[in-house]
């Protein structure tokens, strides 16, 4: 039956989780002085203390312009501390969005459960510790998926709800440029799961990645420069796949591939 009682209690065992793991990484945070382990992090600062409208300006191989612009609007005097703690706040949400989604298709308390677990996995910690675009570009992977889930596997699926997925993906393509065959994959997997009935609401979340897409690909070509995608993922591919990189001792532009094949 319905127990508002342990509905209340569970919630509020939630809460208290999410506010404990958000004072735990913002002391964290204060005692190491917000220091950022990933260069990561410089590329898209430099791009935020330059900031300009232009597709020149906004485009580039590495990452997508989204997070740069989150740098530019974040409240605070220092850009770092404010990073930092947006990052906690994105880790925090995930917590909360994970809870919400387990309790409503296994029940309250494994709801609780379940966001314990993922708030001591290493790589959430890890995320949300690191100054950087990726605690947001989780959220949104995340949040895309447990909605889009929701959308095909509801008994009534729901549009509105598929939209909202295919939102929250195409946010996290502006942030991170996987975030695309992130999202491919999740929709074929909503197809495999949902089957044909469920098309129209795989279509509606794959509108808005469209778009998001289409958008990167027009600043690219608007920069006169849509081969850089190629070019800096194919050093990424490389540096990350291939042979480790002597960042002291880089090769020349000419020794490096020109695409990821």
């Amino acid at each position: 039956g319905w127990h508002p009682e342990i509905i209340c209690a569970n919630a509020t065992m939630a809460i208290a989780t999410t506010v404990a793991y958000a004072a735990a990484c913002w002391t964290h945070g204060n005692a190491v002085e917000h220091f950022t382990v990933l260069n990561d992090f410089w590329g898209n600062a430099f791009a935020a203390d330059h900031w300009q409208w232009n597709a020149r300006r906004l485009w580039n191989g590495f990452f997508p312009p989204g997070y740069p612009f989150i740098l530019t609007i974040l409240p605070g005097a220092r850009m770092l501390e404010s990073a930092f703690n947006f990052n906690v706040l994105s880790g925090t949400a995930l917590l909360l969005a994970v809870w919400l989604t387990v309790r409503h298709w296994a029940g309250a308390w494994v709801g609780v459960v379940a966001m314990v677990l993922v708030a001591v996995h290493p790589l959430m910690v890890t995320q949300t510790l690191t100054t950087g675009p990726d605690a947001l570009f989780v959220l949104l992977a995340a949040v895309g998926g447990l909605l889009l889930f929701n959308a095909v596997a509801l008994t009534v699926p729901n549009a509105v709800v598929a939209v909202l997925a295919g939102c929250a993906l195409g946010g996290a393509g502006w942030l991170r440029y996987h975030g695309f065959p992130w999202a491919a994959a999740l929709l074929c997997a909503a197809l495999l799961a949902g089957g044909l009935r469920r098309f129209r609401y795989v279509a509606l979340a794959a509108a808005p990645i469209t778009l998001a897409g289409c958008g990167l690909l027009w600043l690219g070509l608007e920069a006169g420069d849509l081969q850089a995608l190629q070019r800096d993922q194919a050093f990424n591919t490389l540096t990350r796949l291939v042979e480790p990189p002597n960042w002291f001792h880089l090769p020349r532009p000419a020794e490096l591939p020109a695409s990821i094949g």
